[in-house]
């Protein structure tokens, strides 16, 4: 940090020489935001929306961007890398249930694990800048494990401080319940999404998560946790209960933002699945790939406004 930390008649061009150039000074003092995708009902997109918005702010707008894999189902992270790839990775590297197990809250005998061996950079098909943590399914255990561990919620949140330099954005895919890993996801957050299906009992869930969030945000020092507000997903046009339960949903929650880019549903998505690059990539031209762009879009205009 010494090196970091300048005079104040220092001139400028002098710290600017020290880094390298302006782009590698304002990278050392940029923080990244910190966003949860989250939603208590499954099946709704969640993480086909963590994995092709993040694919779509690192390739098509060039931000460099953290994918953290908070669900032990592993569907961001094979959404992101192969299943070869995976295993080779958990025989020398760490994983999300690493971080979250060896933390020094949990076992005073370890050393606290460095995040950057849980980190797999250019994921995605070799996507520049798109980084991923991935989970595993020993994360299923992790709320037992850590049942006695005072601040539990927060061990993401440590481990995170030492990287929040090196990324513009963190976004966290968290599972459909508010386990600890849910609530490690929130804590560490400074925004959260949430992915809606538009259908007749899609807003079951919603009041549980802003209940929570404002749970949070009572205890929480500092910056309040908030909406960056709900995108549909799985939107289907020849269905007329689609649009009626949209704006039923948008309506019921007239206080948050409904973005206007709505993800079409699609099978090009489930494909990608299979060869572990976003839809962005495996399907460029498709109707999916073209709102994930400009899901993208709108999410950095929004989040400058919030």
């Amino acid at each position: 940090m010494a090196d970091k930390v300048q005079s104040k008649s220092t001139p400028l061009a002098a710290v600017i020489k020290t880094h390298g150039s302006l782009s590698n000074l304002i990278k050392i003092y940029m923080t990244a935001q910190v966003i949860s995708s989250i939603n208590m009902k499954g099946g709704v997109g969640k993480t086909a929306l963590t994995v092709n918005l993040a694919a779509s702010l690192a390739h098509n707008y060039n931000k460099r961007i953290l994918v953290v894999d908070l669900d032990p189902q592993t569907n961001a992270t094979f959404s992101l890398i192969t299943k070869d790839h995976w295993d080779k990775w958990i025989h020398s590297k760490l994983t999300l249930a690493d971080l979250m197990s060896q933390s020094e809250e949990f076992n005073l005998s370890r050393k606290r694990p460095n995040i950057e061996d849980a980190i797999i950079k250019n994921v995605g098909g070799n996507i520049k800048g798109l980084d991923l943590i991935p989970s595993h399914l020993r994360l299923t255990f992790i709320d037992i494990k850590l049942a006695i561990v005072s601040h539990r919620e927060m061990i993401l949140k440590k481990n995170l401080e030492s990287i929040l330099n090196q990324y513009d954005y963190i976004l966290c895919d968290c599972p459909p319940n508010l386990s600890i890993s849910t609530q490690n996801g929130l804590a560490a957050s400074n925004y959260y999404i949430i992915p809606v299906f538009p259908e007749p009992l899609a807003a079951l869930g919603l009041g549980l998560i802003n209940n929570k969030i404002k749970e949070l945000n009572e205890y929480r020092t500092g910056a309040e946790i908030k909406s960056l507000g709900i995108v549909f997903t799985k939107y289907d046009l020849r269905i007329n209960e689609t649009e009626l339960s949209a704006s039923e949903i948008a309506e019921a929650n007239s206080e948050e933002y409904i973005f206007r880019t709505k993800i079409p549903e699609n099978v090009k998505v489930k494909s990608s699945v299979r060869e572990a690059k976003p839809v962005i990539l495996s399907s460029p031209r498709s109707r999916s790939a073209i709102a994930y762009k400009e899901l993208a879009k709108e999410f950095l205009d929004r989040i400058g406004k919030v």
